[in-house]
């Protein structure tokens, strides 16, 4: 959420834990959203 918050791009608990499960675990995130997420350096996404 900081790293959200300093890019300007601010993030909802939810979306946060889903990014950093998808991170900790060094996984993709497949979602429709993408845009909530394409600022997270470290995150893999596979848009839907």
């Amino acid at each position: 959420m900081a790293e959200s918050r300093r890019k300007g791009r601010p993030m909802e608990a939810p979306d946060a834990w889903i990014a950093a499960t998808a991170m900790r675990w060094d996984m993709a995130l497949m979602t429709a959203d993408h845009r909530d997420f394409d600022h997270l350096a470290g995150l893999t996404l596979i848009p839907i």
